[in-house]
Protein backbone atom coordinates (compact mmCIF):
# COMPACT_ATOMS: atom_id res chain seq x y z
CA UNK A 1 0.00 0.00 0.00
CA UNK A 2 1.42 3.08 -1.00
CA UNK A 3 2.44 6.41 1.67
CA UNK A 4 -0.39 8.70 1.22
CA UNK A 5 1.86 11.23 3.22
CA UNK A 6 5.55 12.30 3.88
CA UNK A 7 7.03 10.21 6.50
CA UNK A 8 7.92 12.50 9.74
CA UNK A 9 6.02 15.45 8.60
CA UNK A 10 2.48 13.88 8.13
CA UNK A 11 2.36 16.40 5.27
CA UNK A 12 -0.04 14.77 2.35
CA UNK A 13 2.19 13.87 -0.70
CA UNK A 14 1.17 16.56 -3.65
CA UNK A 15 0.17 13.49 -6.00
CA UNK A 16 -2.47 12.61 -3.47
CA UNK A 17 -6.12 12.64 -3.77
CA UNK A 18 -9.33 13.18 -1.70
CA UNK A 19 -10.29 10.25 -3.19
CA UNK A 20 -7.02 8.23 -2.48
CA UNK A 21 -7.34 9.40 1.08
CA UNK A 22 -11.05 8.24 1.78
CA UNK A 23 -10.56 5.20 0.21
CA UNK A 24 -7.61 4.28 2.89
CA UNK A 25 -9.44 6.36 5.26
CA UNK A 26 -12.84 3.68 4.54
CA UNK A 27 -10.14 0.72 4.54
CA UNK A 28 -9.15 0.72 7.97
CA UNK A 29 -12.55 1.87 9.49
CA UNK A 30 -13.97 -0.92 7.83
CA UNK A 31 -11.23 -3.61 9.77
CA UNK A 32 -11.81 -1.44 12.84
CA UNK A 33 -15.47 -1.96 12.89
CA UNK A 34 -14.94 -6.15 12.36
CA UNK A 35 -12.27 -5.95 15.05
CA UNK A 36 -9.79 -6.97 12.20
CA UNK A 37 -7.46 -4.24 12.43
CA UNK A 38 -4.11 -5.61 13.74
CA UNK A 39 -1.32 -3.03 15.12
CA UNK A 40 2.02 -4.21 14.99
CA UNK A 41 3.22 -4.79 18.65
CA UNK A 42 7.06 -4.78 17.09
CA UNK A 43 8.27 -2.86 13.99
CA UNK A 44 9.79 -4.90 11.61
CA UNK A 45 13.49 -5.82 12.17
CA UNK A 46 13.53 -5.60 16.09
CA UNK A 47 15.59 -7.39 17.92
CA UNK A 48 13.43 -9.49 20.59
CA UNK A 49 14.05 -11.14 23.97
CA UNK A 50 13.24 -14.24 25.09
CA UNK A 51 11.45 -13.38 28.74
CA UNK A 52 12.42 -17.53 29.52
CA UNK A 53 16.52 -17.98 28.45
CA UNK A 54 17.34 -14.28 28.02
CA UNK A 55 18.35 -14.96 24.22
CA UNK A 56 17.86 -12.33 21.90
CA UNK A 57 17.85 -12.12 17.63
CA UNK A 58 16.70 -10.04 15.54
CA UNK A 59 13.23 -12.21 14.85
CA UNK A 60 10.44 -9.79 13.46
CA UNK A 61 11.52 -10.18 10.20
CA UNK A 62 7.21 -9.95 8.77
CA UNK A 63 4.20 -9.96 10.50
CA UNK A 64 0.52 -10.17 8.82
CA UNK A 65 -2.47 -12.64 9.40
CA UNK A 66 -5.32 -13.62 7.40
CA UNK A 67 -8.24 -11.90 8.58
CA UNK A 68 -10.56 -14.93 8.11
CA UNK A 69 -8.48 -16.45 10.89
CA UNK A 70 -10.06 -14.11 13.43
CA UNK A 71 -13.50 -15.54 13.08
CA UNK A 72 -12.26 -19.08 14.30
CA UNK A 73 -13.27 -19.64 17.89
CA UNK A 74 -9.93 -20.56 18.95
CA UNK A 75 -7.81 -18.27 17.85
CA UNK A 76 -7.33 -14.77 20.03
CA UNK A 77 -6.06 -11.51 19.91
CA UNK A 78 -5.17 -10.67 23.49
CA UNK A 79 -3.44 -12.79 26.10
CA UNK A 80 -6.74 -11.86 28.25
CA UNK A 81 -8.69 -13.37 25.82
CA UNK A 82 -7.16 -16.76 25.52
CA UNK A 83 -7.01 -17.17 29.28
CA UNK A 84 -10.70 -16.19 29.63
CA UNK A 85 -11.20 -19.06 26.94
CA UNK A 86 -8.59 -21.57 28.45
CA UNK A 87 -10.70 -21.15 31.77
CA UNK A 88 -14.22 -21.66 30.03
CA UNK A 89 -12.76 -24.73 28.80
CA UNK A 90 -11.36 -25.81 32.00
CA UNK A 91 -14.79 -25.37 33.55
CA UNK A 92 -16.56 -27.56 31.09
CA UNK A 93 -13.99 -30.40 31.40
CA UNK A 94 -15.29 -30.47 34.45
Amino acid sequence: MKRLTISGTGEARTDVTIKEVLDRLRFYEDYDEREELLIHAFTIETTVLCSECGHSRSAVSETWIRPDLLKCDRFYTTKEEAEKALEQMKKDEE
